[in-house]
Protein backbone atom coordinates (compact mmCIF):
# COMPACT_ATOMS: atom_id res chain seq x y z
CA UNK A 1 0.00 0.00 0.00
CA UNK A 2 1.34 3.66 -0.89
CA UNK A 3 0.39 5.58 1.72
CA UNK A 4 -3.36 6.57 3.88
CA UNK A 5 -6.58 6.45 2.59
CA UNK A 6 -7.27 10.01 0.71
CA UNK A 7 -3.34 11.47 1.46
CA UNK A 8 -1.93 11.03 -1.94
CA UNK A 9 -1.52 13.50 -4.32
CA UNK A 10 -1.47 12.64 -8.18
CA UNK A 11 -0.57 14.91 -11.46
CA UNK A 12 -3.17 15.02 -14.31
CA UNK A 13 -1.06 15.94 -17.36
CA UNK A 14 -2.84 17.16 -20.09
CA UNK A 15 -1.94 18.10 -23.38
CA UNK A 16 -3.61 20.65 -26.11
CA UNK A 17 -4.82 19.66 -29.40
CA UNK A 18 -2.63 21.10 -32.55
CA UNK A 19 -2.68 20.88 -36.18
CA UNK A 20 -0.70 17.78 -37.55
CA UNK A 21 0.42 16.02 -40.81
CA UNK A 22 -1.96 15.69 -43.46
CA UNK A 23 -4.96 17.89 -42.13
CA UNK A 24 -5.09 15.86 -38.81
CA UNK A 25 -5.16 17.33 -35.35
CA UNK A 26 -2.53 15.62 -32.64
CA UNK A 27 -2.27 16.11 -28.55
CA UNK A 28 1.50 18.48 -28.40
CA UNK A 29 2.73 16.57 -25.70
CA UNK A 30 6.19 18.80 -25.01
CA UNK A 31 3.68 21.93 -23.76
CA UNK A 32 1.52 19.40 -21.93
CA UNK A 33 -0.48 21.46 -18.29
CA UNK A 34 -0.08 19.64 -15.07
CA UNK A 35 -2.99 19.75 -12.86
CA UNK A 36 -1.89 18.41 -9.33
CA UNK A 37 -5.34 16.51 -7.31
CA UNK A 38 -4.46 15.54 -3.45
CA UNK A 39 -6.94 14.21 -1.29
CA UNK A 40 -6.53 10.84 -3.96
CA UNK A 41 -6.44 6.84 -2.96
CA UNK A 42 -4.65 4.82 -5.15
CA UNK A 43 -5.13 1.29 -4.47
CA UNK A 44 -3.31 -1.55 -6.30
CA UNK A 45 -4.24 -5.18 -6.56
CA UNK A 46 -2.77 -8.15 -7.89
CA UNK A 47 -3.24 -12.01 -8.54
CA UNK A 48 -1.23 -14.81 -9.32
CA UNK A 49 -2.27 -17.93 -11.05
CA UNK A 50 -0.09 -20.89 -12.59
CA UNK A 51 -1.30 -21.71 -16.35
CA UNK A 52 0.44 -24.10 -18.58
CA UNK A 53 3.67 -24.47 -16.94
CA UNK A 54 4.28 -20.74 -16.32
CA UNK A 55 3.48 -18.11 -13.40
CA UNK A 56 1.19 -15.21 -14.33
CA UNK A 57 0.93 -12.13 -12.23
CA UNK A 58 -2.01 -9.23 -13.03
CA UNK A 59 -1.78 -5.99 -11.31
CA UNK A 60 -4.45 -3.25 -11.83
CA UNK A 61 -3.90 0.08 -10.09
CA UNK A 62 -7.70 1.62 -8.80
CA UNK A 63 -7.86 5.38 -8.75
CA UNK A 64 -10.60 7.07 -6.52
CA UNK A 65 -10.66 10.79 -6.50
CA UNK A 66 -12.52 13.38 -4.39
CA UNK A 67 -15.87 15.10 -5.56
CA UNK A 68 -14.20 18.27 -6.32
CA UNK A 69 -11.31 16.91 -8.67
CA UNK A 70 -11.31 17.61 -12.48
CA UNK A 71 -12.88 15.60 -15.17
CA UNK A 72 -10.59 13.14 -16.06
CA UNK A 73 -11.01 11.77 -19.64
CA UNK A 74 -9.32 8.84 -21.81
CA UNK A 75 -6.64 11.42 -23.52
CA UNK A 76 -5.35 12.79 -20.12
CA UNK A 77 -1.99 10.79 -18.40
Amino acid sequence: MPGHIGRQTIVLVDAPLVAGDYNTTVRDWAHATRTPVYGCTVDYSSSTESTEAKDQTVTAAQLSMPRRAPWVSEWQR
